[in-house]
């Protein structure tokens, strides 16, 4: 069975950088909002920060990992979830209220 869990995040700032461990790999999470395009954007990268993953769109629902195979990210699937249940894109002020960003462990 697969396990779930939560990277916690909380949007203050347009632009923000957070690091996590996921299956025992230090990563640096650089999370950016694009505001022509009114939508977040990730970006993965080393502990070190050597970027591995550079402005991915970070549409809700979506698994944003599974076209990409980079040595030194994670194999299971990241996805941006609305914890009420709709469909509506990450805003501004979203992240960690209504958009949670949750990483499943194959």
């Amino acid at each position: 069975m697969p396990e779930l869990f939560e990277i916690p995040i909380t949007a203050t700032e347009p632009s923000f950088k957070i690091r996590t461990i996921i299956e025992d790999i230090e990563l640096v999470l650089r999370f950016d909002w694009n505001g022509r395009d009114v939508r977040w954007q990730i970006s993965i990268l080393t502990a070190t920060e050597v970027p591995l993953l550079m402005g991915l769109a970070l549409n809700i629902n979506t698994e944003l990992l599974e076209r990409f195979e980079v040595p030194g990210i994670p194999t299971g699937r990241l996805l941006l979830y609305d914890t009420r249940g709709g469909t509506a894109e990450a805003g501004r002020n979203d992240l960690g209220d209504r958009c949670r960003l949750f990483y499943v462990i194959p």
